[in-house]
């Protein structure tokens, strides 16, 4: 999880973005070290990989309390910015990048 993300890191690779998917991902998601999957308990996760990064924060059905815990968890991370997209709405960095977001969203809608 940012076991993978850190070693990255550690050899100098920045991805341009990390993905946080709360709930388990559809299939073709794929798993990498820019993909963090949380479900459970986000504060247990070593969020410090996410420094300096932007971070999209998707939540996958509906997750209640643990998408927003898990926002925080990340934001602890200092991320350099954070897009969210979950069943309350979407916030992106311009509106490029919140239509991505909205599509990302109707299609894990329509899967749960």
């Amino acid at each position: 999880m940012t076991s993978a993300l850190a070693n990255v890191r550690r050899r100098g690779i920045t991805p341009p973005a990390v993905w946080v998917y709360v709930g388990q991902p559809p299939e073709w998601v794929a798993e990498a070290p820019d993909v963090i999957v949380v479900t459970a308990n986000p504060r247990a996760i070593d969020w410090r990989p996410l420094v300096g990064l932007h971070v999209d924060v998707v939540e996958v059905g509906d997750q209640g309390p643990l998408f927003f815990q898990t926002v925080h968890a990340a934001e602890s991370g200092k991320p350099r910015s954070i897009g969210i997209a979950c069943r309350s709405g979407v916030a992106g960095l311009n509106d490029e990048h919140e239509q991505l977001l909205k599509r990302l969203q109707r299609q894990l809608n329509a899967l749960h």
